[in-house]
């Protein structure tokens, strides 16, 4: 793992040697890739995407892994960061990465816990406390929304970034990974057989997790129709290229401006309060939603403030 700051000078390099390879002389016909991280508790600062534009060599593709937005807030929010190994993968394996399998084996499957959304000291309308049970977790519904916006956010600097850049990139959801490994490995470079993919992919060294059931967070039906609006949106920036048309700071970064299509109705529906606002952009039809911001943010000086490599 290393950081990417204001002292790095190539991430091509970067890469290189963190997998061990010569970055003047890279063994050839190998493929090296890396995960590219925006850790989710606050907001980069833009120039942190200027900063990426300049270390960028145009030979690197770029897969976006999108997820949505509410399987990723349940997975973040009540279980965290976690993995569980494959122990059978490994056994059969030549040759593993035993630093990560040390890790992931220290891991224990954490205790989960509903969350329950609350408007002030009253639980969200829609929500069912006793499915939640009354262990659940309170969580005020503007964080949860703050939430998603930093994720939703996240998405749309990494597509902006690749889309000024006139980076070569693909745009993957989730749950599309296993349809589509096979081209995207060629996209990449690699020269792996069918065979060997099919291998690679019946056998990684950690396992799916399951997928935690929308209930464990009251009322569903809020996070997923907020979820559902900032897809969409994400889908259409995609599509037409107007990521930039989504999401305007104000105020000095005090406000976000959102142009998401049916965020002001959702946001109604459970007596969520909000401002609206006239971005400058009209590119996008619906009505404006003024968000005060509520998370930090992150500027290029600092590692911890910078985006992770691993």
């Amino acid at each position: 793992m290393f950081y990417v700051d204001e002292f790095t000078v190539s991430l091509k390099d970067c890469i290189l040697q963190a997998c061990g390879s010569d970055p003047v002389m890279p063994l050839a016909p190998l493929s090296y890739g890396s995960k590219l991280i925006f850790d989710p508790y606050g907001y980069l600062d833009p120039k942190i995407f200027n900063r990426l534009g300049e270390l960028f060599d145009k030979s690197i593709w770029t897969i976006l892994l999108k997820r949505s937005y509410a399987a990723l807030f349940t997975a973040w929010k009540l279980r965290g960061v976690h993995h569980e190994l494959n122990a059978d993968a490994v056994s059969k394996a030549a040759s593993v990465d035993q630093q990560l399998v040390d890790v992931v084996s220290s891991w224990k499957s954490p205790k989960l816990k509903a969350m329950l959304i609350t408007l002030g000291d009253a639980p969200l309308r829609g929500a069912n406390p006793d499915a939640a049970g009354t262990d659940a977790i309170n969580y005020p519904v503007e964080d949860a929304v703050e939430d998603l916006l930093v994720l939703f956010y996240n998405d749309l600097k990494a597509l902006t970034f690749v889309q000024q850049q006139q980076q070569s990139h693909a745009v993957v959801d989730y749950d599309d990974i296993e349809g589509k490994f096979f081209s995207l490995a060629r996209m990449v470079g690699s020269e792996a057989s069918g065979e060997e993919i099919r291998h690679a992919l019946g056998n990684p060294i950690t396992k799916r997790l399951q997928v935690l059931e929308p209930e464990l967070v009251q009322p569903p039906e809020f996070l997923q129709r907020l979820s559902d609006c900032l897809d969409r949106a994400f889908a259409v920036a995609v599509k037409y290229q107007t990521a930039e048309a989504v999401w305007q700071w104000s105020g000095d970064m005090a406000f976000i401006d959102l142009k998401v299509e049916g965020l002001a109705e959702v946001l109604s529906d459970y007596a969520v309060p909000y401002e609206t606002s006239s971005p400058s952009s009209t590119a996008l039809n619906g009505r404006s939603v003024r968000w005060p911001r509520l998370r930090p943010i992150y500027s290029l000086v600092g590692a911890q403030a910078s985006p992770t490599v691993s």
